[in-house]
């Protein structure tokens, strides 16, 4: 996307990393997404680390790409366990637009139906990698996550996932997945009522999340959608602590104010802290 749009400026990458804006011009730009994870799709924004520092930061280039064209056949060279993180990081990014204070009546509608798209595959997809059906269902996933941030915005998880994953060179989607049980519970306390509403998303068989007392007690159904996903990533055999990544508490610490600076993390139901960062991260180790 930054490519496309430098092609025609005598600007470099480094100076818009720098905080030179992007000016008009560029060439038309078509994205062909690899995996179902793909927040900044159809945004005009873009995902960048600086290779000289490390730092992750989110630069806004211009126009959403001309074309975006989705075949779930090209996610097929991704193993089942890249697969299923890739997954749980689209489910992360719903989880945050929904809950962001940008989400709108529509915004929620699409990001509960990718939810579902994802409980209702995951699974499959791991135990049968090859079959496309389980794919497209997380490729709808995708485009649907993706068109819900055009209106919303992702939040803390996502920011620090992104940070990590620039920092220490570690695939981004593996932190996602880590950092996904947290992030719902520290959203319960803000908005219990939408967390609750991923009580009603979920697959019973695949999550064995119970069944609410009470199907009225908000609360009840939040805490048992935040098991019930806690669950499903433990299921999957998939790392569950960032201490699996082979990272030192004290330096996964330094990422702290990169993803504090992220876009969205603003607009989430509650201010984030310097200090609920570092808990966030304590937790997840």
């Amino acid at each position: 996307k930054c490519i496309a749009k430098l092609s025609t400026s005598p600007s470099s990458i480094d100076d818009h990393l720098e905080g030179l804006e992007f000016s008009e011009g560029g060439v038309s730009y078509i994205e062909i997404p690899t995996t179902c994870r793909n927040p900044y799709s159809f945004t005009g924004e873009a995902m960048i680390v600086d290779a000289r520092t490390r730092l992750a930061t989110v630069l806004a280039p211009g126009n959403p790409p001309d074309l975006v064209l989705i075949d779930p056949e090209l996610t097929l060279t991704i193993s089942a366990t890249y697969t299923a993180m890739t997954m749980l990081d689209t489910f992360l990014s719903s989880i945050e637009g929904l809950v962001s204070k940008k989400s709108t009546f529509l915004s929620e509608s699409l990001f509960l139906r990718s939810l579902r798209c994802i409980i209702s595959s995951i699974n499959q997809s791991v135990a049968e990698p090859d079959d496309l059906q389980y794919r497209e269902q997380a490729s709808q996933a995708g485009l649907l996550a993706g068109i819900g941030l055009t209106m919303s915005r992702s939040g803390i998880g996502s920011a620090l996932s992104h940070a990590i994953s620039g920092r220490f060179q570690i695939p981004q989607s593996w932190v996602a997945s880590i950092l996904l049980p947290r992030i719902l519970e520290w959203n319960l306390a803000a908005c219990p009522e939408k967390i609750a509403r991923v009580y009603d998303v979920l697959d019973q068989r695949s999550t064995s999340y119970g069944i609410a007392a009470d199907p009225d007690d908000v609360v009840e159904k939040a805490g048992l959608a935040v098991e019930g996903i806690r669950r499903l990533v433990a299921s999957l055999r998939l790392p569950l602590r960032l201490a699996d990544l082979g990272l030192k508490l004290e330096d996964v610490y330094s990422v702290t104010e990169t993803a504090r600076g992220f876009p969205g993390v603003e607009h989430m139901p509650a201010p984030v802290t310097t200090e609920d960062i570092y808990q966030i991260i304590q937790q997840v180790y």
